[in-house]
C-alpha cells in the first residue's frame, strides 16, 4: 500500500495510464499529477490551468489526455511531451 502525494487540495480524479504503468491524478491544485503505479512516486507535474481540474479523459491508445478546468479551458496533453522540459 502506498498514498500519492496530494498537499494542496482534493483529489478530482485518478486513473491509469493504458499500460499500467502510470496514475493520472487531478486535484484542486491546478495541477495533473504523473506517479508511478508501482511505487507511487511523483513523476511529473503538468501546470497549465488557473482553477482546479475538476474533469479529465485519457484516449484508448493513452497518448493523449484531456483536462477540465473551472478555467473555463479544457487542455489537451500529449503524454510524450509532459516529460519534456
Amino acid at each position: 500500500l502506498f498514498t500519492l502525494d496530494c498537499p494542496a487540495g482534493a483529489v478530482t480524479g485518478v486513473h491509469f495510464s493504458t499500460d499500467n504503468r502510470l496514475i493520472y491524478k487531478t486535484s484542486a491544485d491546478t495541477r495533473l499529477g504523473v506517479f508511478s503505479a508501482e511505487n507511487g512516486q511523483l513523476l511529473r507535474n503538468a501546470e497549465y490551468h488557473e482553477n482546479a481540474i475538476n474533469s479529465f479523459a485519457v484516449s484508448p491508445d493513452g497518448a493523449t489526455i484531456v483536462t477540465g478546468a473551472g478555467d473555463n479551458i479544457a487542455a489537451v496533453w500529449k503524454r510524450d511531451r509532459i516529460f519534456k522540459k
